[in-house]
């Protein structure tokens, strides 16, 4: 038995009704009759997700903390990406790293606008594996922590960072 399940939301219409008392609401008037089906997520999907909730509360904690470089979460998102995401990628992809090289040698020609807007397109959480994710978070918290930064940890933590227990993690990487 599959646990797929469809909506059909209406022309000119934003809810849908997908099971007795379960609705999905559309941020826009549907200009066309649209079919949403909807499945559960495999465990690496939603490990992806979670990575991605992770990584957008830290950067908003470290926006707000007021320590780091930046006080915008975009700002400190796109550095994380810069300074942990990318590194971790370029070791382990050939092609992203001399990618990554030849976009840091056009940093200076090209200006931090340009460099900031390329490397935001470049890096993306798309094309990395859980473990190399899991791996620039766990650096990334390491880094934030040394700078006095104190990061949320919600429930799925652990399963974000692919951790077993807070036994088996680095003792820089526990939180205070």
């Amino acid at each position: 038995m599959s646990n797929k399940r469809q909506c059909l939301i209406k022309q000119g219409y934003r809810v849908g009704q997908i099971a007795a008392g379960r609705t999905i609401t559309l941020s826009w008037l549907a200009k066309s009759d649209v079919l949403i089906t909807m499945e559960p997520a495999d465990k690496e999907e939603q490990c992806r997700l979670s990575q991605l909730r992770l990584a957008w509360l830290w950067a908003s904690d470290a926006a707000k903390s007021g320590k780091g470089q930046y006080d915008i979460k975009e700002d400190c998102y796109w550095q994380f990406k810069v300074s942990h995401l990318a590194p971790v990628l370029a070791e382990s992809d050939e092609k992203f790293a001399f990618l990554w090289d030849k976009l840091n040698a056009l940093r200076a020609l090209a200006g931090e606008e340009t460099y900031r807007m390329m490397s935001d397109k470049a890096i993306s959480h798309a094309d990395c594996t859980v473990s190399q994710v899991s791996d620039a978070l766990r650096e990334w918290e390491r880094c934030m922590l040394d700078q006095g930064i104190q990061l949320r940890q919600p429930s799925d933590y652990h399963f974000a960072l692919q951790v077993e227990s807070m036994q088996s993690m680095p003792e820089s990487s526990r939180a205070a």
